[in-house]
This record gives structure tokens, sequence and C-alpha cells, in this order.
């Protein structure tokens, strides 16, 4: 008796899979069942821009009157003509704005820790809406240099305090706009502010040119983790009770394939230890024989329980104990004594018991 293939071919499979199958459980509950990401809710983004031309007196330094370099350190205040000022002001937001957004412009004349004035500048502020969809505002003036000169000297008379250093020209612009919806981004204005440092020898800008606010408002989001199986995306969750059941499932049938090989293996080993100790002890007295083809119909057959009575009837009968070669569909080996039209017969018991009477204890 042999095991079966089929149940080794089941036992290496089963096995390969529950370790593979394992494995996969592993790499399910070592990644979180789910990731926290975030979606944007609203956004507002505001950059105000200035620019400006310094035009130089026509003299023996600058005899072509030309504009001069934006970003030079200082220029000479007496040999300034006028400064030329842009301000540039945007807003863009997924928030509808609509008319209710204001743009300002204003200039200031202060003297750092004493005063400050504000001045009035003559401009107009047009609006236009860019390629990129954003709210843009702009506008151009001169600096009003000799007016705010002379209002200077006017307040250093009033107080008879002289301004050593000189003074400020602050402009300060601010984009006005509503709270935004949802109360996500809640600043209702930005502001930038461009300063020039005059004394009575130069001309000295100060300050950032571009300042840019961006605001993005966000909610976080819990979504299920997902693993790439060969391409496919399965959610973690699934993929631990899925991998973790197919692991208990093939471990199941390796055991139970590797029972049925233990136990057919066990019963093989004990037939074969039951005919070796009977054909040590009785081989000269047993003939093996092919498998009977017929036998006569009225012939009585009688089984033994053991093979010492058959051997005993055979020392009764003077007669050859025959052991008839296993036929396939038979499972058990048979011994056999045939006398007159008597058969009796042997057969090895399906599961040997330790002292069960052979005979070739």
């Amino acid at each position: 008796m042999t095991v079966p293939k089929k149940w080794k071919t089941i036992f290496i499979l089963s096995i390969v899979a529950a370790l593979f199958f394992a494995a996969m459980t592993a790499a399910a509950f070592s990644k979180p069942a789910t990731v926290v990401g975030k979606q944007e809710t609203g956004y507002c983004i505001q950059s105000i821009e200035y620019s400006y031309r310094v035009f130089p007196t026509s003299s023996v330094l600058y005899p072509e009157a030309d504009p001069l370099p934006q970003g030079l350190p200082s220029y000479f205040f007496r040999l300034t003509d006028k400064i030329e000022v842009t301000v540039k002001g945007s807003i863009s937001t997924d928030a509808d704005i609509g008319e209710k957004t204001d743009f300002q412009v204003k200039a200031l004349v202060r003297s750092e820790e004493q005063w400050e004035k504000e001045i009035n500048l003559n401009h107009s502020i047009e609006n236009f809406v860019d390629e990129k969809g954003a709210l843009v505002f702009q506008t151009t003036f001169n600096l009003p240099l000799s007016s705010v000169q002379g209002l200077v000297d006017k307040i250093v008379e009033e107080t008879g305090v002289h301004l050593y250093d000189g003074y400020n020209i602050v402009l300060v612009s601010t984009i006005h706009h509503p709270p935004l919806e949802g109360g996500s981004i809640t600043e209702d204005r930005f502001s930038g502010e461009l300063q020039f440092k005059v004394d009575p020898y130069t001309i000295k800008p100060q300050g950032e040119l571009v300042h840019v606010q961006e605001d993005r408002a966000e909610e976080e989001l819990v979504a299920a983790n997902r693993m790439n199986i060969f391409g496919l995306l399965l959610k973690v969750s699934l993929g631990r009770v899925l991998f973790a059941s197919l692991m208990l499932l093939f471990a199941g049938a390796a055991a139970f394939s590797g029972t049925k090989i233990y136990s057919r293996e066990k019963k093989e080993s004990a037939e074969a230890l039951l005919l070796k100790k009977i054909d040590r002890r009785y081989g000269r007295r047993i003939i093996k024989v092919g498998e009977f083809k017929e036998l006569p119909p009225d012939l009585i057959k009688v089984k033994v329980d053991s093979f010492e009575e058959l051997v005993k009837i055979a020392d009764e009968r003077e007669r050859p104990i025959l052991q008839v070669a296993r036929p396939r569909n038979d499972k058990n080996s048979r011994f056999f004594l045939v006398d007159e039209k008597t058969l009796y017969y042997f057969s090895l018991p399906k599961k040997p018991s330790t002292g069960s009477r052979t005979g070739a204890s």
C-alpha cells in the first residue's frame, strides 16, 4: 500500500500557498488600514507689486536725462526731477468676491518716532481680470517730492525740531475683500509698503518691491489605505481578512493532507512489519501463488481470527498455507488453506494493534 500521489501534491501545494498568504497577511497588517489626507476647501492668493522709474534733471552727471535703472542703492536728491511709481495689486480666490473688493494706495510722510502725516496723491486706479482669472488693480503716479519737502519744512518750523536724519515717504497699498465663504480664511485685508528715505543729499528706496500672501484652507480626509497586489489595488482592511482566511484555509488543507499521508504510511509500515514477522517464522510453510480465478460454488469459506489458528489447522490437515498476491482493489494481504471443500483464510487486520495474535510474535 502506497500513499496516493494526489495527497502528496495537495500537501506540497497547500504548504506553499499557506506560506505565501502568511507573508501577504503580514504585509497587510504592517500597513495602516486608513490614511489621512487633506483636501483644499478654499484659497486666496494676493500680491502687491511696486515698480518705479527715477527721472534725473539734465546735468553734467546725467546729460541725457534718461530714466535711471530701478534698484540702485540711492539717487541724488538735487538731481532727481521726478519718481514715477506704479503699484499693481491682484487677488485670486475660488470665492465669489464680486465688486466688494477694493484697492487703496496712500502716501505718508514719516519722521521716525516723532510724527507721521498723510499726503494726497493725484492718481486713479483701474481694475481688470487677467487671463488667469485674477482681479487686478493698477495705478501709476509721481511722488510729490516738492510738496512733501514744503510740508516737512513747515512742520520743522512749527516744532523747532530739525530732521538731521531726514524723513521717509511711505507708500501703503491695501487690498480689502469680504471674508471668504465658510470662514476658513478670515483675513479680509492685505497690505504692502515701500519707503523712500529722503535726506538732504540722497533718496534711498527701502523695503520689498513684491509682497505676496497665499492662504489655503484645508480639511482632513480619512480614506481607506490600499495595497498593490500584482497591479490590483486592494483595501488593506479587506486584505487582512482575505489573506488571513486563505492562510488558515491552506494551512488546514496542509494539515489534513499531511494527516492522510502519515496515517497511510503508518498503516503500511505496520502491515509490512507484520508480514515480515510471519515470513521470518513461517516462510518455509507459505507458498505464494497468484489470485484465485474461479472457486467452486459449493466451497465453504471460513475466516480465522489469527494466523496462529491458520497454522494449527494446516498442521492438523497437513496442508500448505497459500499467500495470494494482493490484487489492486484489495487493501489486505490474505493467507488461505484449502481442505477439500473448505477454504480457511486469514486477512491482516486493517489496524493492527500491539500484541494482536498472529502466530508471528
